[in-house]
């Protein structure tokens, strides 16, 4: 009869070390499952308001649309000027979440500042009339001709 020798439980020649690479591989597991639950409960936790920096006590944003700037060198077609801000304040105007300021006011404000008929509005000008108007947004821009008029 042939007599074995138990095998030595302390052996630790027997037992399988795990890789390098699977706890690489759940400690970047772990970091993203951080970082995703961190960007789905930071509106939770901080509840960040966008509009309530522009909305006033009642909840509306008092709104200021300026003339837009004719940036297409053509003096015949400055009747854009208003007309693009006419039909943002016509369009805007049926909004029960904005207060938009009127084009005359807008216009006696700039009259003021003799600015009415300037070519272009720079961002300090634009914030100062929204500012004189008691509006905390303006709406401003420009357009360029393209194609054949």
């Amino acid at each position: 009869m042939v007599k074995t020798k138990p095998a030595d439980r302390n052996s630790t020649r027997d037992i399988p070390k795990p890789s390098n690479r699977w706890k690489f591989a759940s400690y970047i597991s772990f970091v993203v499952i951080l970082v995703m639950a961190g960007i789905l409960l930071y509106p939770m936790i901080f509840k960040t308001d966008k509009l309530s920096q522009v909305s006033d006590e009642d909840g509306t944003i008092s709104l200021a649309v300026l003339p837009f700037d004719n940036l297409t060198g053509d003096s015949s077609l400055y009747y854009w000027q208003n007309g693009i801000s006419e039909y943002l304040i016509n369009r805007l105007g049926n909004s029960e979440e904005l207060a938009v300021s009127s084009s005359q006011v807008v216009s006696d404000v700039l009259e003021g500042t003799r600015q009415v008929n300037a070519a272009t509005f720079s961002p300090d000008i634009a914030r100062k009339t929204a500012s004189k108007v008691d509006a905390s947004t303006f709406i401003t821009g420009n357009f360029i001709g393209t194609g054949a008029m």
